[in-house]
């Protein structure tokens, strides 16, 4: 198959393959647009320090998914993204003006996120990328819980649904952006 991302130069088929041997400090980076499938999403769990996180970079590509499953505890299913107890940067640095997105693809009316940050995680979004659901009513694009989020440049997209969703704890310095 194709490599859809890579860590320091070694090629990874699936990006669920990168994220369980990326190392603290280390960076993932987007080779190709990543297409889950329908109620699955990535599950990035105990990666990184506060230290030394991780780097998720977008590269220009998207990750998209349906994911209809609701729910912001350990055990939940949801989003395309999910972090738990994990210490990561989300950042695009390609040079297009066209950044990478992700985005939950799934048009459920329940709790359903496309990024959501639990456990003591924190999360940094930077680069200009865009977060966003196509759901609506109590769906979210960006949702915390007992987590830390720093946005420095991103759009966070709620389109019928909530752009944040805020569980507690401190959601950082939002800077300069823009919630549609």
């Amino acid at each position: 198959g194709t490599a859809v991302a890579e860590i320091d130069e070694k090629t990874y088929v699936l990006l669920d393959q990168a994220i369980a041997e990326v190392q603290p400090g280390e960076t993932i980076l987007l080779r190709a647009n990543v297409e889950l499938e329908d109620d699955t999403g990535l599950q990035i769990i105990g990666k990184g320090t506060i230290e030394s996180p991780i780097t998720l970079d977008l590269n220009g590509f998207d990750i998209t998914g349906a994911n209809s499953k609701g729910g912001n505890t350990t055990g939940a299913k949801s989003g395309i993204i999910k972090l738990s107890a994990s210490h990561v940067l989300l950042t695009d640095t390609s040079p297009r003006e066209d950044k990478g997105a992700i985005i939950n693809t799934s048009t459920s009316t329940g709790a359903t996120s496309t990024v959501l940050v639990i456990d003591g995680s924190t999360l940094t979004i930077d680069g200009g990328l865009r977060i966003e659901t196509k759901g609506s009513s109590n769906a979210c694009a960006l949702q915390t819980k007992g987590a830390t989020v720093t946005v420095e440049n991103a759009v966070i997209e709620g389109s019928g649904g909530y752009a944040i969703k805020q569980l507690s704890y401190e959601i950082g310095d939002l800077g300069p952006n823009e919630y549609v």
